[in-house]
C-alpha cells in the first residue's frame, strides 16, 4: 500500500515538476487519475486542456487542474458521444469550451457554463437530446457566442430538442440567431 502512495505522489510531482520545467515553452500530453477517473489531456504554456476522461458515466465533475497546471479548456470531442454523461460540473478556471466537446451526449440533462467561460466554439452541446436547462453566466465573447454571434448556421446549442429553460447571466447583449437552431421546446 505504501509503495503504491509513493509511486501515486511520484507521478503527481513528475506532472508539477513538467508543468513549472516545460509548461510555459513547449507542449506535452498526459493521463492522470482524480477521485477514480483517468482524465486524458495536453498542457501547453502552462494550461491544461481535457481531451477526455475514463469512465464518463454518470455525473462528472472536470477537476480545475491537471498535472498541477490550471485546466483551462475544454478540447474539442472531449466527450462527444458520452450518452452515459447525465450531468458536468465544470470549473471556474476554465475560460474555452472547443468545437463538439459535449455534442451527442444524448443522457446530458443539465449544464451550467461559468462566468470565466469567453469562448465557446460551434455545436459544444449540439444534439444532447436529454438536456432541458442550461445556464450561461458569462460573457463569451467569440463569434460562435450569445454576445456577438449573428451567423445563422447551428450554434453551440443547436438540435437540444429537449431544451425548456435556458438562463442567461446578466451580462448578455446579444443572442444570435443559430444559437439555439432545433430547440423546439424553448419558451
Amino acid at each position: 500500500m505504501k509503495k503504491r502512495n509513493w509511486a501515486k505522489r511520484a507521478t503527481v510531482l513528475l506532472a508539477v515538476a513538467m508543468c513549472i520545467a516545460f509548461g510555459a515553452s513547449s507542449a506535452w500530453a498526459a493521463t492522470q487519475v482524480v477521485d477514480g477517473i483517468t482524465w486524458t489531456y495536453s498542457v501547453s504554456g502552462g494550461n491544461a486542456t481535457v481531451a477526455g476522461a475514463d469512465p464518463t458515466t454518470g455525473a462528472l465533475a472536470i477537476p480545475s487542474t491537471l498535472g498541477g497546471c490550471p485546466v483551462t479548456s475544454i478540447g474539442q470531442d472531449a466527450f462527444s458521444g458520452f450518452s452515459m454523461l447525465t450531468s458536468v460540473t465544470i470549473p471556474d478556471s476554465v475560460t474555452s469550451i472547443g468545437a463538439y466537446a459535449f455534442s451527442g451526449c444524448t443522457g446530458l440533462a443539465g449544464v451550467t457554463v461559468p462566468d470565466s467561460v469567453k469562448n465557446l466554439e460551434e455545436y459544444a452541446f449540439y444534439g444532447c437530446e436529454s438536456l432541458t436547462d442550461a445556464t450561461i453566466l458569462g460573457n463569451v465573447t467569440n463569434d460562435w457566442n450569445l454576445h456577438a454571434y449573428s451567423g445563422t448556421g447551428p450554434g453551440p446549442f443547436s438540435d437540444c430538442t429537449h431544451l425548456s429553460s435556458v438562463t442567461l447571466g446578466g451580462k448578455m447583449e446579444k443572442i444570435g440567431n443559430g444559437m439555439f437552431m432545433g430547440c423546439r421546446n424553448l419558451k
